[in-house]
């Protein structure tokens, strides 16, 4: 996972990539895990739609 040092930070956003493993625990919704792995709070409303960690996780394979 890459460090939050390695955020692109912006005048309104924080960017942080995330791998296969944050996916993966998202879609099953171990939200727990996937914040653990990020070091930071997701809110719920980002599994409002899932599609797009869907289509992450199948780039990833």
């Amino acid at each position: 996972m890459q460090k939050s040092t390695e955020d692109i930070m912006t005048s309104r956003l924080i960017l942080r990539l995330i791998d296969k493993e944050v996916v993966s625990n998202c879609l099953n919704k171990n939200l727990e895990g996937a914040e653990h792995l990020l070091q930071t709070r997701i809110p719920v409303a980002f599994f409002d739609s899932l599609s797009s960690l869907q289509y992450a996780l199948r780039q990833f394979e």
